[in-house]
């Protein structure tokens, strides 16, 4: 749940800093790199991209 919330509030920190696209999807990259094989993480990451429309 920790880990959870932090990747949320970076990735909510990144938007309120108006980051350029690049830069966003760079976020994403190394998120789903990281949480690669944690499930539950990458369903957490998706879940922001399709928020936003990444």
């Amino acid at each position: 749940m920790k880990h959870k919330l932090a990747l949320i509030e970076a990735f909510d920190d990144c938007l309120r800093r108006n980051v350029s696209k690049g830069q966003l999807l760079g976020f994403v990259d190394r998120a789903r790199r990281y949480w690669n094989g944690n499930a539950e993480m990458l369903a957490v990451v998706e879940g922001l991209v399709e928020g936003v429309r990444v």
